[in-house]
């Protein structure tokens, strides 16, 4: 099986990409890919707290690399614009803002508790549960009030889980059912 479209890619622009545009759609054309969509991370984060890396001039900077690339693959590979908007709800006016420029596919993506990135947190059994509980809130209060065409990393959880060298049972059948279901399904988005 072939993949013709790849919509959940980072270049170097974000912070856990580690090739540049030019690269990947290089890449992207020597595997007989159609399309793709560069979907670099902009994360929202509460309390007033700012990123070093997530600001006006970020998003400046992936608009010129995007556009050098567009220009220059037209014709050969359909190169889009994209963000993956982790935590939207926890700012809603600066993910306006973000979304404000002209994507054109946006990812809604749970990756971090309050401030803090799952990848931080300890995952014991004592917590698991707890931990997993509040991810999935999290995802419910995205799909609630995220503007997106899907929502990314159910599995988010499930892979610290594993990481942790937990199993937790409930991790895969939640991932599977959600209560917000209906309510991604009325905006027409999907989940990826």
């Amino acid at each position: 099986m072939s993949i013709r479209n790849d919509y959940h890619i980072h270049s170097e622009i974000s912070p856990d990409g580690k090739s540049d545009m030019e690269h990947m759609c290089q890449s992207a054309i020597e595997k007989k890919i159609q399309e793709i969509v560069f979907t670099d991370h902009y994360e929202c984060y509460a309390y007033g707290v700012r990123s070093k890396y997530f600001d006006s001039e970020y998003v400046r900077t992936y608009f010129e690399h995007i556009e050098k690339v567009q220009k220059k693959y037209q014709g050969i590979l359909n190169v889009k614009s994209g963000i993956e908007l982790g935590q939207s709800y926890l700012n809603p006016s600066e993910a306006k803002n973000v979304l404000n420029h002209s994507f054109d596919y946006v990812i809604g993506s749970v990756h971090k508790l309050g401030n803090m990135d799952l990848g931080w947190i300890q995952f014991k059994e004592s917590n698991v549960r707890c931990i997993g509980d509040t991810y999935y809130r999290c995802l419910e209060e995205l799909a609630k009030k995220g503007e997106y065409d899907c929502i990314g990393h159910l599995d988010y959880y499930k892979k610290h889980c594993a990481r942790a060298c937990l199993k937790n049972k409930n991790c895969t059948k939640r991932m599977f059912y959600f209560p917000f279901h209906d309510k991604i399904k009325k905006k027409g988005c999907s989940l990826c």
